[in-house]
């Protein structure tokens, strides 16, 4: 894998775990039907989903959008959370 030459400042990270296996959290990550149930914050619907998995660099452009999408993350992975927890 090669090296990133992003600059740790410049990085946004979130970590969460999960009770499930890893196999069906990569499931519901991949997976376009799955990704309905659970991508985006409270009262956002996903219509359409196609995926390309593929390894992609992307940079923010302000500390605001910043802010935004690392929110909007933190609400769709406790929703990931929520459907997995279903599956029990």
């Amino acid at each position: 894998m090669a090296q990133s030459t992003v600059r740790p400042e410049t990085t946004l990270r979130l970590t969460r775990t999960f009770r499930a296996p890893r196999d069906t959290v990569f499931q519901a990550w991949t997976d376009p039907e799955e990704l309905t149930r659970w991508w985006g914050p409270p009262g956002y619907a996903t219509p359409v989903v196609e995926l390309e998995l593929r390894v992609v660099h992307e940079r923010f452009p302000a500390r605001e959008a910043r802010d935004q999408h690392e929110a909007g993350w933190t609400a769709s992975l406790d929703k990931l959370a929520t459907v997995l927890a279903g599956r029990s």
